[in-house]
């Protein structure tokens, strides 16, 4: 940023664009700095193995800018624990929360939760549609027969660091029935064009080296021999999606419900109304930057007023979760159907 003249405090946009895409490897470009910009501008990210994968993604990412194939679909919430607490499912009922909270703003779209022993993997295969065979990206768009918006809010596999199948398999959405949903599942000819996606679960977008020290001082645990994206938003960057929003690490998903076991779910709910109502990707993502800021002055005020030591934890565990949150794919796309300018 000092190189180019640009404050870390305010938006300058005649010195440094207020829609960034960081396009690198996450150990060249740390998730710490993508963090820290994310405060006060849009920031996307990328990364493929290959030079055929990022073209791959680039025609992905015309096509969904200039060929519009909105479904009627709307937006489907998909949650489920793999292993409830004494408490019940938090996942479904995090998601039958989130997908009634959005109906009560009365968008104009159809929110459907698939929750509890209905969130199969058939279930969410059945979000993914296969590009039909009449579909021509540049010329002849049929409508879409799945979701525009798709949130799932779940548990993932985790694999220790020297598993052969970390790369492949990590984050990916664990089911009602057991089964996982990977990078493998993803349709060979996806039809995702102008979709985004919202994948509320550990890992989702991406893994650390290291774990996040909530204790000052406190050893952090090795994740992975090195950072990596996940490999099933990469496929569903390149199979169309405009943008994953997802979670770097651990979701912490208790972290965001209340003392009287309500779920607090206003930045997500606010970041979703922002995405149907036409606003980019990367603008959406304020909500969650703002919570993460505010949670950061809350946590040293705490420290300065020297509350205990549970407090702090409780603390860093939401603050993490806010910063966790970021953005894969192309910061300015669009949800498809949305006003354009």
């Amino acid at each position: 940023l000092a190189r180019h003249g640009a404050a870390q405090t305010s938006i300058q946009p005649q010195t440094m664009p207020y829609y960034l895409l960081l396009v690198g490897d996450p150990d060249e470009i740390p998730f710490e700095f993508q963090y820290q910009l994310d405060l006060h501008h849009a920031v996307g990210r990328i990364h493929f193995d290959t030079v055929e994968e990022y073209a791959e993604w680039a025609v992905a990412v015309v096509v969904g800018e200039t060929c519009y194939s909105r479904s009627d679909w709307g937006c489907t919430v998909f949650g489920v624990s793999q292993e409830p607490s004494a408490s019940g499912d938090l996942a479904a009922c995090v998601a039958r929360e989130l997908a009634a909270q959005l109906d009560r703003e009365q968008l104009g779209w159809k929110f459907d939760a698939v929750t509890g022993a209905q969130a199969t993997k058939a279930r969410l295969l059945d979000q993914f549609p296969t590009a039909p065979r009449e579909f021509d990206s540049h010329r002849r768009c049929p409508k879409r027969r799945g979701p525009e918006l798709l949130v799932t809010v779940t548990d993932a596999v985790y694999r220790e660091p020297g598993d052969p199948h970390q790369a492949s398999e990590q984050g990916a959405l664990l089911c009602h029935d057991g089964e996982s949903f990977s990078a493998t599942d993803v349709p060979a000819t996806p039809w995702l064009h102008g979709t985004v996606a919202l994948l509320w679960s550990s890992f989702s977008v991406a893994t650390p080296r290291l774990e996040d020290a909530l204790v000052p001082g406190a050893p952090r645990r090795e994740l992975a021999p090195r950072s990596l994206l996940s490999a099933l938003p990469q496929a569903l960057l390149r199979g169309g999606a405009g943008a994953v929003i997802g979670v770097v690490e651990r979701s912490h998903l208790a972290s965001h419900v209340g003392a009287d076991g309500t779920p607090q779910l206003e930045p997500i709910v606010n970041a979703i109304v922002r995405l149907i109502d036409g606003y980019p990707a990367g603008a959406a993502m304020e909500f969650f930057n703002r919570r993460h800021a505010l949670l950061a002055a809350e946590l040293q005020f705490a420290i300065d007023r020297g509350e205990d030591a549970e407090r702090l934890l409780r603390l860093r565990t939401a603050l993490a979760a806010a910063r966790h949150f970021v953005l894969a794919g192309d910061p300015a796309c669009r949800l498809n159907g949305t006003e354009r300018d």
